[in-house]
């Protein structure tokens, strides 16, 4: 793997205080030329350019002057219709859909990482493929170290390549080479990288069905769940819950029924044979509720009852411990029909605590009257100190300031009633000293 030092003249950008000076009018005229004519041809620097004027970074004077590039046919297959794989290029889902390359893959969830073609913003952690050993004909540039992991289903449609180019093994290549490294906070391409992050963390979302589901509870079990949840918690989203995401769910015979959400409290339902009967079956269902980033586990058994246990994770776990050393496995609701259980998990986890106690209004607040006793012990507290002095004539100074109390609580009466006349202020001193 090599620095990119052909194809494109990423080696020489003009300083940020040479494309402000170019938008001021002020930039040299020697350098001035090969500065537009470096803009032209890089989209990171009139990336920056556009931070200073506030403008497009791609100025179009005519649609003549506009260079299309060319792009080699691009077919698709749609997903319902297609099996992912490692290699394949895919479209994500969204209004701002992207490429990504699948790095591998399971029954329920890619690691991808973006492919763009705007290849001038690419860094020193991105691959460059040139346009003759691309799919799409023109350079490409391939995140390598941006993986991030999403539903399978978020991948909308597969890009059907003639091409033989092995993308999940780049550094092989020779003609593949690497951008420049960032060059500190400021650089554009910071935010395109979190652009790109952002985008294919929120496909997070598609997640409530699987592209390889397994057997789920009937349309039935469903129903009725709903019908009795629509009165206790009008509330709640209530969905089918078709995909486990554990590897052995088939095995225990364990089924999904539903997936209730109220306020961002999440509650998985399922079905199992016996309920959870051994260490294996804890671990396995803390697994579950983990994976499914979910709040709590509702456990019915169909086999043996018609009630039902719900745990959190905590009580999956066995985060309780007993007197004997060991671990307790405890549920937060035991033995209970399925919807009245949800109904009181939800409740306890979303009740809004109110205090107790009456609250009576008080009486009417006199601003003056506090100000005033404020006023009378700050005086008494300067009295006191005066009384502490050994000189005469100092403590006598302290004491006369307790003589005009009461003119001040007459000024502070007459400011707050919209009565005060700045000349009653300098007569108090006047009064002190008769």
């Amino acid at each position: 793997m090599r620095h990119n030092d052909s194809m494109m003249d990423f080696k020489q950008h003009p300083l940020d205080v040479e494309i402000a000076d170019l938008v001021d009018g002020l930039l040299d005229p020697k350098i001035h030329n090969a500065v537009e004519v470096h803009l032209a041809q890089c989209l990171l620097c009139r990336i920056k350019r556009q931070r200073f004027v506030g403008q497009p970074c791609v100025e179009l004077m005519s649609p003549n002057d506009v260079e299309i590039p060319k792009f080699n046919l691009i077919e698709t297959q749609d997903e319902q219709d297609t099996v992912v794989q490692a290699g394949d290029l895919w479209i994500t889902k969204g209004s701002d859909g992207i490429v990504v390359l699948v790095r591998s893959v399971d029954a329920n969830d890619a690691i991808v990482v973006p492919v763009v073609v705007d290849v001038e913003l690419a860094d020193d952690e991105c691959q460059i493929v040139p346009a003759k050993l691309s799919p799409f004909g023109v350079s490409i540039s391939v995140y390598g170290r941006l993986r991030v992991n999403i539903p399978v289903n978020a991948l909308c449609r597969k890009i059907v390549s003639s091409c033989s180019t092995d993308l999940l093994n780049l550094s092989d290549i020779e003609e593949v080479f690497v951008g420049l490294p960032i060059e500190g906070p400021d650089d554009p391409r910071l935010e395109v990288r979190q652009w790109l992050t952002d985008h294919l963390t929120s496909l997070s979302s598609h997640q409530s069905e699987s592209r390889y589901p397994i057997d789920s509870a009937s349309p039935a079990e469903l129903h009725r769940l709903r019908e009795a949840l629509n009165g206790l918690r009008p509330s709640a989203h209530i969905e089918p819950l078709v995909d486990l995401r554990i590897s052995d769910a088939s095995e225990r015979e364990w089924t999904g029924i539903a997936r209730v959400e109220e306020l961002g409290v999440v509650v998985l339902v399922i079905d199992t044979p016996l309920g959870l009967t051994d260490q294996s079956d804890f671990l396995a269902a803390h697994t579950l509720l983990t994976r499914c980033n979910a709040s709590a586990l509702a456990v019915a058994a169909s086999g043996t009852s018609d009630l039902c246990d719900v745990f959190d994770a905590p009580g999956l776990f066995g985060a309780l411990q007993v007197l004997n050393g060991g671990r307790e496995h405890k549920s937060q609701i035991s033995d209970m029909p399925l919807s009245d259980a949800i109904t009181k998990y939800l409740d306890n986890k979303l009740r809004v605590p109110y205090g107790k106690g009456t609250a009576d209004r008080g009486t009417h607040v006199k601003v003056e009257r506090i100000l005033s006793h404020k006023i009378a012990a700050a005086v008494d507290s300067t009295v006191a100190t005066g009384n502490r002095a050994k000189i005469e004539a100092k403590k006598a100074g302290y004491r006369s300031v307790g003589e005009s109390v009461e003119a001040l609580k007459d000024v502070l009466s007459d400011a707050l009633s919209d009565g005060l006349y700045p000349d009653e202020i300098a007569s108090i001193a006047g009064e002190v000293e008769q």
